[in-house]
């Protein structure tokens, strides 16, 4: 039987850019994240986007998770918040994330400006999963 770690944990992120973001995560890791967009977003429903991303995680003991990811963000939830979906697969970790497989979720809002991709947009989500070591 493998390892098993509960990604249970919650984040706080800025836009640097209308296609990239950083944040600080508590919980699974206690650090920084980096995420970025690598896809256009399109609509999937009304008022439904959906787009490809990257994060890299990064634990204050070193270690690190690099994930692809699905976004989903529902527009016109208010006037000024947009709600967000994340599944982050993993493609690779190193330290105590190594040989690590899975998928987790995250869910939160997004303040934005403008719109859904603002480069002055914050946020918060909460992190949900099981990722395993094969064994």
């Amino acid at each position: 039987m493998g390892d098993e770690i509960n990604m249970g944990g919650s984040a706080s992120f800025m836009a640097t850019t209308e296609t990239h973001g950083v944040g600080v995560i508590h919980g699974f890791i206690n650090g920084a994240a980096y995420g970025e967009m690598v896809s256009e977003s399109r609509e999937v429903r009304p008022g439904v986007l959906e787009y490809e991303g990257r994060h890299h995680f990064l634990d204050a003991d070193g270690s690190s998770l690099r994930t692809r990811d699905v976004n989903t963000v529902v527009t016109g939830s208010s006037e000024w918040a947009n709600v967000m979906h994340v599944a982050y697969t993993i493609d690779s970790g190193t330290g105590r994330f190594a040989g690590y497989q899975g998928t987790f979720h995250s869910v939160g809002v997004v303040l934005s400006g403008k719109d859904a991709f603002s480069n002055d947009s914050v946020g918060t989500v909460r992190f949900s999963g099981t990722i395993s070591r094969p064994g």
